[in-house]
Formats: structure tokens, C-alpha cells, sequence
């Protein structure tokens, strides 16, 4: 079960169970390039483009929290 979650401010995490670190860069890399192509009026009609940039991990047996794991998502953008 893959579960979207909002870390804060502009910051969003996407738990996905049983899915390799690969499979997360692919998920990842899909992501910024769909996202790439998109682009929103604003109410004075200028368009505004949206950019994405995402790190991926795998918890560790080892790790004492999730947090751990998120830290070596941020450290690997």
C-alpha cells in the first residue's frame, strides 16, 4: 500500500512498500517528467511552471526511526 504524506511546508514523502530502490527512482523520475510538461494559468493570465526534484531510500533494519530514511532522501537530491 503506497501512502502519500505531506513532511511540511513544500516538502511531500511517498511510502512505498514493497517496492525496491529502483523501482523508487523510476517512480520518481516518471514523476518529474510528467510534472515537467504541466503548466497553470494565474488570474493575470501568466503561466507558471511546475518543478520537481525528490530524493529516494530504503529503511534499513538498523534505522531507529523513519526519519533516518528520510534523511538519506534529502542527502541524496
Amino acid at each position: 500500500m503506497d501512502v502519500p504524506c505531506r513532511l511540511g511546508g513544500k516538502e511531500f514523502a511517498i511510502l512505498l512498500s514493497g517496492t525496491s530502490r529502483e523501482g523508487g527512482l523510476c517512480l520518481a523520475e516518471a514523476s518529474r517528467r510528467e510534472l515537467a510538461t504541466l503548466s497553470f494559468a494565474t488570474p493575470r493570465h501568466e503561466n507558471v511552471r511546475v518543478a520537481i526534484t525528490g530524493g529516494v531510500a530504503v529503511p534499513f533494519a538498523g534505522d531507529a526511526s523513519g526519519e533516518e530514511a528520510i534523511q538519506r532522501a534529502d542527502a541524496s537530491l
